[in-house]
């Protein structure tokens, strides 16, 4: 055997270990892309979960600024200002993952849809307005703007007011409901 024919093999042997080693490399990053798209929606689920919880636990400030703003104390506008605070830093992180392809379009139209419900609420645009933006980014910011504009060009946009009242009077219908005695 020469030495030409030995160099010949060991070179396709070399080309064929490079084309598996890039196959190899590229389902390794085909998975780790899938598990920071996992990872990211997973971290969003757990803060809206903790905002919820956080929610509960102001529920009945919560419904102070919607049915009567002017009602709250001093302290409890600066709770829901922390509150906003928080939740518009959510929603900015959310964007920002969408932006950066971490997350899909359909887990961000949940997210932005969460903004929208915001907006919907007289209160919120009134602190929006008075808020120091300069914590958020301008492309943050200008899509705040118009998600503010939908909501208020909207012909029925989301009423929080409406919505309190019908979780409250649903409640009470399915009690009512459930403590009657079957017909026949």
């Amino acid at each position: 055997m020469n030495w030409e024919a030995i160099g010949a093999i060991g070179e396709i042997v070399g080309a064929g270990a490079v084309v598996l080693s890039l196959l190899y490399l590229a389902a390794q990053i085909r998975q780790n892309s899938r598990i920071v798209r996992g990872t990211s929606v997973q971290s969003i689920a757990h803060t809206i979960q903790a905002e919820l919880r956080w929610s509960g636990d102001y529920g009945e400030i919560f419904v102070k600024m919607i049915e009567a703003p002017e009602s709250l104390t001093k302290v409890e506008a600066f709770k829901l200002g922390e509150w906003m605070t928080a939740a518009m830093w959510a929603r900015q992180n959310e964007y920002v993952q969408f932006r950066q392809k971490l997350i899909g379009e359909d887990v961000w139209h949940g997210c932005r849809g969460i903004l929208k419900n915001m907006f919907s609420i007289p209160w919120v645009r009134r602190w929006w307005a008075n808020f120091d933006r300069t914590a958020f980014t301008s492309e943050f910011i200008d899509l705040v703007s118009k998600v503010e504009a939908e909501v208020m060009a909207a012909d029925q946009p989301f009423d929080y007011q409406a919505y309190v009242n019908n979780i409250d009077g649903s409640t009470q219908a399915a009690m009512n409901e459930s403590t009657q005695a079957p017909r026949r």
